[in-house]
């Protein structure tokens, strides 16, 4: 498994229940306080949050990019949500954790097809 699919796994994981995925902050804690993604009290993400706490520290640019290709490209399929941020698209009102979840599965899909060099 390459290295893109290991951090997306990891993320979806980290915000596979409601009560873990937030909105309008990278992450919270229990009472709901903004704390930063790898904050050990945060004990909810957002998206990128999430990825950014399923990462090791600094990610490479490679992987960097990646990530960014695959989030553009799911997006991009997307009627509604076509040339969103990630934070836009997580943040958004009508996005649900729902939502969340397909976007995850459909990014995780992507990363498998992905080539690194």
């Amino acid at each position: 498994m390459n290295e893109v699919t290991e951090i997306l796994l990891k993320a979806k994981e980290k915000i596979s229940k409601p009560e873990n995925w937030c909105q309008r902050s990278v992450a919270r804690d229990p009472e709901g306080c903004r704390v930063s993604a790898r904050d050990p009290n945060a004990s909810s993400w957002c998206s990128i949050g999430a990825v950014l706490s399923s990462t090791k520290g600094i990610v490479s640019n490679t992987i960097h990019a990646k990530l960014r290709e695959i989030f553009s490209f799911v997006l991009d399929q997307s009627a509604i949500y076509r040339g969103y941020s990630i934070p836009a698209f997580n943040d958004h009102p009508e996005v649900t954790h729902d939502d969340v979840m397909t976007f995850f599965d459909l990014a995780i899909e992507k990363s498998k097809e992905i080539q690194y060099a």
